[in-house]
């Protein structure tokens, strides 16, 4: 019986240990600018389209504040341009179609969607990159203090991929 008791012990400590350790990589990040827009970045693959669209209280329909995509095909089918990573808002690579071109967000949003993820307005501060991870509930890491594999914030604040 003690033996039991002590290798369940053990075992929990175990997993406490594993899941204390872990880290989950942040999927995205959104910074807020000054004049209450957002840039984000994906981490795990390029853009291929970029949406934004800003939530107010009360809103019953969306209304995409910005929106293009990746355009330009060989004849091969392969796409010409260049892929994004980070979409600065209003700000499109060259060859990509505009299909709504940037609009003032709302004084008043609470949430903004983009094609990286949502996070609502509260979570956001002015100037600075939050890094977000789609929801999951991962209760022991910091929030917003974690950069996704593959980037990091040069001297000047902005992301930029490691070589």
């Amino acid at each position: 019986m003690r033996r039991r008791r002590v290798a369940a012990a053990s075992a929990m400590l175990a997993v406490v240990a594993l899941v204390s350790s872990c880290s989950v990589p942040a999927e995205w990040a959104a910074r807020l600018n000054a004049d209450g827009s957002v840039d984000y970045l994906s981490c795990w693959d390029d853009l291929e389209e970029i949406e934004v669209d800003y939530a107010a209280p009360g809103e019953t329909a969306d209304t995409i504040e910005w929106r293009a995509h990746r355009s330009g095909m060989s004849d091969s089918g392969m796409l010409l341009t260049m892929p994004v990573d980070v979409a600065y808002y209003g700000q499109v690579p060259p060859d990509w179609t505009i299909d709504v071109p940037e609009h003032r967000p709302p004084s008043d949003w609470i949430r903004v969607s983009t094609s990286a993820g949502f996070a609502m307005r509260d979570d956001l501060r002015e100037g600075e990159w939050i890094w977000f991870t789609n929801g999951y509930d991962w209760p022991w890491i910091p929030f917003g203090h974690r950069t996704c594999r593959g980037w990091e914030l040069g001297p000047d604040a902005e992301p930029r991929r490691i070589p």
